[in-house]
């Protein structure tokens, strides 16, 4: 009872003292006192509080800042708001897609865990629905060795994800989506054939069968821009990719998905749940999803 309680607090970012504990156990009739007596009041609080420090909770206190910009980060942020709101706020909005990977780990440590990549549609049109989501357990290699997030979203995965989601997109008629996703390496990799900054300029001559001479390269090689596989992907399909800003995750609606789903797995998490229950789980609970 307790427990829901405070959840359903947390789930508000709403602080939590012992005191409105005691206010809620007051309501579903479990304690019994007057509020006008003060002793009263501090007695119960007081046992409140021993209850709460008992049965596992700890007082904290919040030193620091929880959102703190840098100037780097502001002179980005704007340009992003200033593109996204036009489109937002527009009466004929085009298609908008929130992707994001997440994962739930099997203990604290570095285990085996259960990854979960997925897509969001915002429609003008269409009913909001979640697309092609992916649940697979990683977390063993070869030699039977714990993977981490990294090693279960690389690029490989993710391109492979991606052409999935456009045959989809194709599939329900839409076209010139958004395509919204963070600044994950795997998301930014460029194809293996670019010229990077280390590598000297006589390697991209030699792929072009120029005749030069060691005197006339440099250490670095100036070329010109070239597009993540991503970007590329979609742009030939028609959609548009944009990066959200760095330590802004309040602006990628899909995270609070995250959380809604996360908080629906947590509160069937017994000692004896193992993964076939948590993808079993984790598909009722975006079934259960509302817009």
């Amino acid at each position: 009872m307790v427990q829901a309680f405070v959840r359903d607090w947390r789930a508000t970012t709403t602080l939590t003292m012992a005191v409105d504990v005691m206010v809620y156990l007051k309501e579903v009739f479990v304690l019994e006192y007057e509020r006008g007596k003060q002793k009263a009041v501090r007695r119960n609080a007081a046992g409140c509080s021993t209850f709460l420090k008992i049965t596992g909770y700890k007082r904290g206190k919040r030193t620091t800042s929880t959102y703190h910009s840098s100037t780097k980060n502001v002179i980005v942020r704007d340009p992003y708001m200033q593109q996204m709101q036009q489109h937002i706020r527009s009466t004929h909005r085009p298609y908008i897609l929130y992707t994001d990977e997440s994962y739930i780990h099997q203990k604290s440590t570095r285990a085996a865990a259960t990854a979960l990549t997925a897509a969001i549609l915002d429609s003008p049109t269409l009913q909001s629905k979640v697309l092609v989501l992916d649940i697979f357990t990683g977390g063993t290699t070869a030699a039977k060795a714990p993977k981490d997030y990294h090693s279960m979203f690389n690029h490989v995965y993710y391109v492979k994800w991606l052409e999935g989601l456009l045959d989809e997109l194709d599939g329900e008629g839409v076209s010139n989506a958004f395509i919204v996703m963070d600044n994950a390496k795997n998301h930014k990799r460029r194809p293996t054939n670019s010229p990077s900054c280390g590598r000297q300029r006589m390697c991209c001559c030699k792929r072009a069968r120029f005749m030069i001479s060691k005197r006339m390269c440099r250490n670095s090689s100036h070329c010109s821009y070239v597009r993540p596989v991503v970007v590329d992907m979609s742009t030939r399909r028609g959609h548009t990719v944009v990066f959200t800003l760095p330590h802004h995750s309040d602006l990628q609606p899909i995270e609070t998905v995250w959380a809604i789903v996360k908080n629906a797995i947590g509160r069937q998490y017994t000692e004896m749940t193992k993964f076939p229950e948590v993808k079993a789980r984790l598909i009722d609970a975006f079934d259960n999803l509302t817009q």
